[in-house]
């Protein structure tokens, strides 16, 4: 599309010019459409508009031809903008954030979070692959599912990832993720390909010797294997995928910063080797998400850093403590001005009890205010790395596959389903346990099902199973399932409602039972503690579900302690509700 010409440079006073000549308009505006849409091909952000070519703006990938002119020129010209014609480049080192700004992530098991911090101390959240403002506004939009799809091609992608070291050509088409590759995943077709979706992704690398498998509309396959040093045996990298598509939304000509600061949370139960694997593949993707000119500035890039930040439980404190020290939360959430009370008698003690998809994380610290500083101290953290929601959620689903009434009908009509990554070796695995297709569509089937279960959903709601054959049922949980031959359309899996809530409560409790022996282990180590009423912040979505407050408050009663704790809401409140009811376009970290 573009011919391109160098000014005559016999003359060595003469500065050299890279011109960009169009042949007609008709080749100005493919160019112009070419780069309006770069980033909507790669990344699936939204098209830009001709406002990029304008002196006010600028266009980061035009600055590639700027770039090639000598550099006192480039000073006549002003330093941030070359004009070529209709054309207006920016060269992105100018909008390079400054080392005082940061960008934070929380990389999740179900869903992860990006925010960035601007000089004036404000939030804005950045959901990866939807910009819009309809997609904005709805719940859950800026909680950006962690999942991949491989799509069309592997190879290409990867091709295109490796072929450049900054902002690569990559295809949308052939590697999706966040809520377009959810979307796909939710959806219910007979054809559907589950090695297509990698949503494991934190689990996975916390798992020595786990295998990822996946595969392409092409049937191209790979395998992933990652070693108890957090090493893997193909070059693909998954979390650095990722990590990539993230960096893009986050450095884009929409948001007009290029970010060189990140902070990473962390699982405290992960170990240290896991939590490196992920800050290492973070690192690499969102360096491979940087414009050209910013990566290859050594001096700019010796600020570049992606820091393991908090455990991921910390960092809720200190966003949940000054959310409930404000006037307004006092007000919408307690009667009772408890935490300002605390403070005034030296200290808030507190105690998390995050709720995550893959793993439950606690911390128990203390918080002081020091004159305009507030400060936090960590006394203990900790937590189980396989009692979060998507685990218990996983294992009960292979225990009703497991269950005797029930396996003896799966094995019958030769169907299976995945073992979780958690559970450990069974009786007679290998008749009902598979690595198809089929397998990993049941198993996801029944585990959307139980989900409407854990968010206290009482609706039996039918799932579809699938044979090795490919051959689909209609399934659907029942009370008890009669001795008449299971038809041959229909199948119904035995699990009284009772088991499952008891299930469910049960793994619930040991939680809290663990969370307990934490505190118990802060009050010994820290005697002044024992005499503090303990703040538990109840985090993570998992907390949402009624029976996690309702357990807490059994055990706490029945344990003798319920009058030394204060039990929160999980954010966000119903002030926060409020206030987004008030401010819809504001940001409610």
């Amino acid at each position: 599309i573009l011919s391109c010409v160098r000014g005559n440079d016999t003359d060595t006073e003469q500065k050299k010019e890279l011109r960009i000549i169009f042949e007609d308009q008709d080749e100005l505006e493919k160019v112009k459409k070419y780069y309006r849409e770069k980033d909507k091909e790669a990344v699936n952000l939204p098209e830009y508009d001709d406002t990029i070519f304008q002196k006010a703006r600028g266009c980061w990938d035009l600055y590639s031809f700027a770039s090639l002119k000598e550099e006192g020129d480039l000073k006549n010209r002003g330093g941030a903008w070359y004009k070529d014609g209709e054309l207006y480049a920016r060269n992105p080192v100018d909008d390079a954030a400054p080392g005082t700004v940061w960008a934070a992530i929380d990389f999740g098991t179900k869903s992860t979070v990006a925010a960035v911090f601007d000089e004036g101390g404000d939030i804005t959240m950045i959901p990866v692959g939807e910009m819009s403002k309809e997609a904005a506004a709805e719940e859950g939009a800026f909680e950006n599912p962690t999942i991949i799809k491989f799509c069309e091609d592997i190879m290409r992608f990867v091709k295109a990832y490796e072929k450049t070291e900054y902002r690569p050509d990559t295809n949308f088409a052939d590697v999706s993720v966040s809520h377009p590759a959810l979307l796909e995943y939710e959806q219910k077709s007979k054809d559907k390909n589950m090695y297509q979706y990698l949503n494991h992704l934190k689990q996975w690398i916390n798992q020595p010797g786990s295998i990822l498998e996946a595969v392409d509309l092409k049937g191209q396959e790979i395998k992933l294997k990652c070693d108890s040093f957090g090493q893997m045996e193909d070059a693909l990298d998954p979390i650095e995928i990722y990590a990539y598509y993230v960096g893009r939304n986050i450095n884009n000509m929409h948001q007009g910063r290029v970010y060189l600061k990140y902070l990473l949370s962390y699982s405290s139960t992960y170990t240290v080797q896991s939590r490196e694997k992920i800050r290492a593949s973070f690192e690499r993707g969102l360096r491979k998400s940087l414009p050209s000119q910013v990566g290859t500035d050594e001096k700019l890039m010796k600020k570049f850093e992606v820091r393991l930040w908090r455990d991921e439980a910390s960092a809720y404190a200190i966003s949940a403590i000054s959310k409930y020290l404000e006037e307004e939360y006092q007000r919408g959430e307690t009667d009772e001005n408890v935490f300002k009370q605390a403070l005034e008698e030296g200290e808030i003690f507190y105690g998390i009890y995050d709720f995550g998809g893959g793993t439950l994380d606690f911390s128990f610290g203390k918080m002081q205010q020091k004159g305009e500083k507030d400060v936090y101290r960590q006394l203990k953290c900790g937590g189980s790395p396989i009692l979060g929601c998507e685990n218990i959620l996983e294992d009960l689903a292979y225990q009703i596959f497991s269950r005797e009434e029930n396996s003896s009908t799966l094995i019958a009509k030769g169907m299976k389903c995945e073992k979780p990554f958690v559970c450990g070796k069974r009786q007679d695995d290998y008749l009902l346990a598979g690595h198809s297709n089929a397998a990993r569509l049941n198993t996801c089937s029944l585990i959307e099902c139980l989900r409407g279960y854990w968010l206290d959903k009482k609706n039996r709601k039918p799932f579809i199973l699938q044979d090795e054959d490919g051959k689909e049922y209609d399934a659907e949980l029942a009370e008890t399932v009669s001795s008449e031959k299971a038809s041959d359309k229909k199948i119904k899996l035995q699990m009284k409602e009772g088991d499952i809530e008891e299930f469910f409560s049960g793994q619930v409790k040991e939680g809290i039972r663990l969370f307990i022996r934490y505190y118990a282990e802060v009050c010994r180590d820290y005697k002044d503690m024992e005499k503090k009423k303990c703040f538990i912040f109840l985090a993570g979505n998992a907390s949402r579900a009624g029976r996690v407050k309702k357990c807490f408050d059994d055990l706490l009663g029945s344990s003798g302690l319920k009058e030394r704790f204060h039990i929160c809401a999980p954010l966000p409140t119903k002030s926060d509700e409020e206030q987004s009811e008030k401010h819809p376009g504001q940001s409610i970290p």
